[in-house]
């Protein structure tokens, strides 16, 4: 019964990367007028700093799909972002197909993103359906770097406005390459222990994080494995990863539906253990091994300290790494961004209800503002991933921000360069 309920809740969730529209067509779709009402939420997502020094900012937008009696409906969303500085404003569109659903209670979610420089923006977002109805809202966007990151490069200028693309690896077979083969085992979970399922802004965590360290610490052949701790499983392999097959790994991680667990994984305790076991003794008798195994992701939930069968590493034997985001309200997703504007209202409703967000609370992102937060951090006791590497001899790196992230990815990179022969 509880799947049930959970599934009929939010039915539809899209978290995409908006394109650029052209600037007269821009003027053109924000000036229309004469637009029915359309009942519509819409969260914007506090700008987070990721780990390759680039803002993302965006938005979740929600709507009851009882608004929608036959099938085959369509959104066309756009949001200006008009930075303070003297430049033109940037607009981006997206077009959404809705799912055939109606009933009563059921929710249909999208979310879209974009990159921006450091400093103060103007955003205006807005929907309308094929069936000539929307919504707009307006909001204002501050991107400055967190505790942790005062001293680190920016990889996009002050005032820029950009679309989501996720930087190239330095290029394969490239003397600047420190490993050979580099194994990527990429914990697909909440970044924030207190929510169940993959955020939008997780991905953007989760997927800067494997292209910064791609970046940071190249390799001429990568072999890519996603999971899930709790669903037990595998949700993504592939061997010779390259970064043009992001997008398939971000649909993987979106179709994790955490909230709705398997009842036999509920029946294996072990479960979690089995998986980290089998996926380990696979890098120990691959036909190419590594050179290096990197675990990265966020904090993993089971923290009892395991049984793992495990099989001895031998001569040879890749050296282990774990990458461990912690995440807590004090260091709260690497970046110090707000949000201030107001509630998605009907076009022509007249009625606009001012709320500032400046430090009140987490939006749907989970991303609250360090500064909120007094005392040090509560740091989260050793969880299963960290207790596997030790048994392994490998190292775990706690990062909060991307500072630490970048400190991190040196003590991994130059590991293979000092056991390179001269």
């Amino acid at each position: 019964m509880r799947r049930a309920a959970l599934l009929t809740t939010v039915v539809w969730a899209a978290a995409c990367a908006q394109t650029v529209l052209p600037p007269v067509q821009g003027v053109e779709f924000f000036g229309r007028r004469g637009l029915g009402a359309l009942k519509c939420q819409v969260e914007p997502l506090r700008p987070v700093l990721d780990f390759e020094f680039r803002f993302h900012a965006g938005y979740t937008v929600r709507a009851p799909l009882n608004q929608y009696r036959d099938p085959g409906h369509k959104w066309t969303v756009a949001v200006r972002i008009q930075p303070e500085s003297a430049r033109e404003p940037v607009y981006f569109t997206d077009s959404l197909t809705l799912p055939d659903v109606s009933s009563t209670g059921t929710e249909g979610e999208a979310g879209g993103g974009y990159l921006l420089g450091q400093g103060r923006y103007r955003a205006s977002f807005l929907l309308v359906d094929d069936l000539g109805r929307g919504c707009r809202m307006d909001w204002n966007i501050e991107a400055q770097p967190g505790a942790g990151n005062g001293a680190v490069k920016m990889a996009i200028e002050p005032g820029a406005v950009q679309e989501v693309s996720w930087r190239g690896a330095r290029a394969a077979n490239s003397d600047a390459a420190p490993f050979a083969g580099i194994t990527v085992l990429l914990h697909a979970a909440p970044v924030s222990p207190r929510l169940s399922k993959v955020q939008a802004s997780d991905a953007v965590t989760l997927l800067g994080a494997l292209s910064s360290l791609l970046d940071l610490a190249p390799a001429e052949s990568v072999r890519l494995v996603v999971f899930n701790l709790e669903q037990q499983k595998e949700i993504y392999r592939q061997e010779h990863f390259t970064l043009d097959r992001m997008e398939a790994v971000r649909q993987a991680i979106f179709d994790l539906q955490l909230a709705v667990v398997d009842y036999r994984a509920l029946l294996n305790p072990a479960g979690p253990m089995d998986l980290l076991s089998t996926m380990v003794n696979r890098e120990l008798h691959a036909e190419r091994r590594s050179d290096a195994v990197v675990f990265l992701g966020p904090h993993a939930r089971s923290t009892r300290k395991p049984t793992f069968e495990v099989d001895a590493p031998g001569s040879g034997a890749p050296r282990f790494f774990y990458v461990e985001y912690q995440w807590s309200d004090r260091y709260a997703l690497m970046g110090r961004g707000s949000i201030a504007g107001s509630r998605a209202v009907p076009p022509g409703s007249g009625s606009v209800a001012d709320g500032s967000r400046r430090g009140g609370g987490c939006p749907v992102s989970a991303v609250c503002n360090p500064a909120d937060s007094s005392g040090p951090p509560i740091m989260p006791t050793r969880d299963t991933i960290d207790y596997l590497v030790a048994m392994l001899a490998g190292k775990t790196l706690v990062v909060h921000t991307p500072g630490d992230f970048a400190k991190a990815m040196k003590q991994i990179a130059p590991w293979k360069a000092a056991k390179s022969p001269k």
